[in-house]
């Protein structure tokens, strides 16, 4: 936990890998410490090394569902590897839909969105995107502004615009 919140409050990410390896030596099983050891890598700028966390993280748990999206994040977008891992989040993403109807959070279909975004499906990835504005009784900024960029790839530039100010009216310091 305080490698997250190191990582979480900019402090240190050099610590809390550190932190993150610890518990991965202590509990080799831990799904989490896997994830986070990968996030960790990944903001340090050894993504090799974060895509073996991930990939450890996967072999443990192929129910955590983070790991396939912050793989699909470790490739640089549209490449062959990142494109195979946002499928995959994309595809356990739906079916965890199917599965949980009406226990979804906000962030999952914010995620989904985001994703198909990256394989450049923008009608699915908008549908997504306003299941989570529905959800999230129109109060989520990340929603907006994922939305703002899929509108601009759509060519919607008027509603890129407004999903553009939103996420600024909701949030205007991030």
């Amino acid at each position: 936990e305080k490698g997250y919140w190191l990582e979480m409050n900019g402090d240190n990410d050099t610590q809390s890998l550190k932190l993150y390896e610890q518990a991965i030596r202590l509990s080799p099983r831990w799904v989490l410490a896997n994830y986070f050891a990968g996030r960790s890598n990944g903001y340090i700028h050894n993504p090799d090394k974060a895509i073996t966390y991930f990939k450890n993280a996967i072999d443990l748990d192929s129910s955590f569902l983070p790991t396939y999206l912050a793989l699909g994040q470790s490739f640089n977008k549209g490449t062959k590897e990142g494109n195979f891992w946002f499928e995959k989040y994309v595809e356990k993403m739906k079916e965890y839909i199917r599965n949980h109807p009406g226990k979804v959070p906000v962030t999952y279909y914010n995620y989904l969105g985001n994703s198909l975004s990256c394989l450049g499906r923008w009608e699915e990835a908008e549908d997504a995107l306003l299941v989570g504005e529905a959800l999230s009784n129109h109060s989520y900024y990340r929603i907006y502004s994922n939305l703002g960029f899929v509108y601009r790839a759509m060519k919607k530039y008027e509603d890129s615009a407004k999903a553009f100010k939103k996420a600024i009216s909701l949030s205007p310091l991030t």
